[in-house]
């Protein structure tokens, strides 16, 4: 079966379209950065229209939490950083011990993504970063 693959979550708009333009292809959104090998959550088929705005489900072996501040689990809804643990987590930053101690605060990997769950994670980019649009770089406002 042919696939569409994405990277961020797509309107109901577009997914209606791709789904029109390639009625035999399954459509699927992969989220995830580099320092994980980069995918760790997938969205997958009809869970792309049921769910919009979510980026999936953690994919197998990568564990991941939702946390405040001191590392405590939020309440499913709220906000909260999503971080990881599992063997596609990348084991350091080369030669940056004092970036690796930080991004691994309390033994899980930090992805400074701000997310929220309902069993299907819906997540934010990570504040101040560049996004691309049809090929344009764009500032997120603060």
């Amino acid at each position: 079966m042919p696939r569409v693959v994405g990277a961020a979550p797509a309107s109901t708009t577009l997914l209606r379209t791709m789904i029109d333009a390639f009625p035999h292809a399954e459509i699927i959104a992969a989220f995830g950065q580099t320092e994980c090998s980069p995918i760790t959550c997938l969205l997958r088929g009809e869970d792309a229209l049921r769910k919009i705005g979510s980026v999936g489900t953690p994919m197998l072996n990568v564990e991941t939490r939702i946390v405040d501040d001191q590392m405590n689990d939020v309440a499913p809804g709220d906000v909260g950083e999503i971080v990881y643990l599992g063997p596609l987590v990348m084991k350091e930053y080369w030669h940056k011990p004092d970036e690796t101690a930080e991004a691994f605060r309390g033994g899980w990997f930090h992805s400074g993504d701000l997310v929220r769950s309902d069993g299907y994670i819906y997540g934010r980019p990570q504040e101040g970063h560049d996004h691309l649009r049809w090929g344009e770089h764009l500032l997120r406002r603060g």
